[in-house]
């Protein structure tokens, strides 16, 4: 039998129609019968299920990235204050997060090596908050990013932030030959 709706033949379920068909025509009816209880139906899936439902939303992601990507840029188009909001209070909860991002989009823009992990970067935190208490913290580089150093653990330490801006982008020895004059 060939399907009125896909034009395929295939096994006749009822009305003219393959299975496939049959229920897809018969259940989008049901839906915009009984929305709100559908609706309820699947919050409450939702929140019985929540490893569930993020591997399902994570797969279909991943296959349709287009479009979900199209749908991300029109949110950001239409919704900019509230985006503009909620980056403001994320800057200002996570300096440290927001400071790490920086580092390793400056290391990808000048392909030098980003091979922090963010348990190394919270453990380094640690020791300048240990070394400096109650001191404005920045993170350093002690090979600056933009002289070829890298994101990595050897490189980076947490110091004062008044420190860290006064030495901006100059090598170790060219700091000490700095102080030395003064």
């Amino acid at each position: 039998m060939i399907c009125v709706d896909c034009g395929e033949e295939k096994a006749y379920h009822a009305k003219g129609r393959c299975k496939k068909c049959y229920h897809r025509y018969h259940g989008h009816r049901y839906y915009e019968a009984h929305r709100d209880d559908a609706a309820a139906r699947g919050r409450r899936w939702r929140q019985k299920n929540p490893e569930r439902f993020s591997v399902f939303v994570l797969r279909w992601r991943q296959k349709n990235l287009e479009r979900y990507t199209a749908s991300q840029c029109r949110w950001r188009a239409n919704h900019q204050k509230e985006k503009a909001a909620y980056d403001h209070h994320y800057k200002q909860k996570n300096p440290d997060k927001v400071a790490a991002q920086g580092a390793r989009r400056r290391a990808r823009k000048l392909t030098v090596a980003n091979t922090l992990t963010p348990a190394q970067l919270e453990f380094e935190r640690r020791v300048g908050e240990a070394t400096y208490p109650g001191e404005k913290l920045h993170l350093h580089h002690v090979v600056p990013l933009s002289r070829g150093g890298g994101h990595t653990w050897g490189n980076i330490a947490f110091i004062p932030a008044s420190l860290n801006t006064r030495i901006r982008n100059k090598l170790p020895q060219e700091i000490y030959r700095q102080e030395a004059l003064f």
